[in-house]
């Protein structure tokens, strides 16, 4: 998810190639790779896209799945009514 956050802020902060520079600095004394104090803010939104997009998509599978389970549920309601039906009209 932060790759593709990074990739959001690098697309959004560098409209020019050659001016272009990275969104990351490295710390040394933790070893690891910091967002840059200005680009904070536009880190924290392009995070909070992609888990509210993530979220909305898990929503709509939730809800395809619940209408999928109630198709089901009731094609097996209709098969066992006309066993029940067709067993008396013999």
């Amino acid at each position: 998810m932060a790759s593709l956050a990074s990739k959001d802020i690098v697309v959004s902060v560098a409209r020019n190639r050659n001016k272009r520079r990275s969104s990351f600095v490295f710390d040394p004394a933790v070893g690891a790779l910091v967002v840059r104090p200005d680009l904070r803010k536009k880190t924290t939104k392009a995070i909070m896209a992609h888990i509210k997009r993530a979220k909305r998509d898990l929503y709509l599978r939730k809800t395809r799945l619940q209408i999928t389970l109630f198709t089901l549920k009731f094609r097996y309601f209709l098969s066992k009514s006309f066993r029940y039906f067709f067993r008396f009209v013999k």
